[in-house]
């Protein structure tokens, strides 16, 4: 799908990690869901949601990458996406069937 994908950084701010993407912009690209992703449609997902889950992913060793990915057909399209390591097909698809 011809999307647009901004891939969010985790930092660590004084109130703690926060999801960070100020500063990169979206990218327009031919993506590609894979079987290590977990996603989620936006209408369903908070940045509070988005951040308790990559939170308690990443304090278990996961470390899933994060992103938003946004169709160019239908804005209203769009997903957030957690993109687990290929040795990881089984937490994505575990983070899924928790989290929906």
């Amino acid at each position: 799908m011809i999307a647009y994908v901004l891939e969010y950084d985790w930092v660590c701010t004084r109130r703690g990690w926060r999801l960070h993407y100020e500063g990169h912009e979206s990218v327009e690209e031919d993506f590609q869901f894979q079987q290590t992703d977990a996603c989620f449609p936006s209408s369903h997902l908070t940045a509070s949601v988005l951040q308790g889950i990559k939170a308690y992913l990443d304090q278990h060793g996961l470390n899933p990458r994060v992103f938003m990915v946004v169709s160019t057909i239908d804005e209203n399209d769009a997903h957030g996406v957690l993109r687990f390591e290929a040795h990881q097909v089984n937490a994505a698809v575990l983070t899924k069937l928790f989290c929906s």
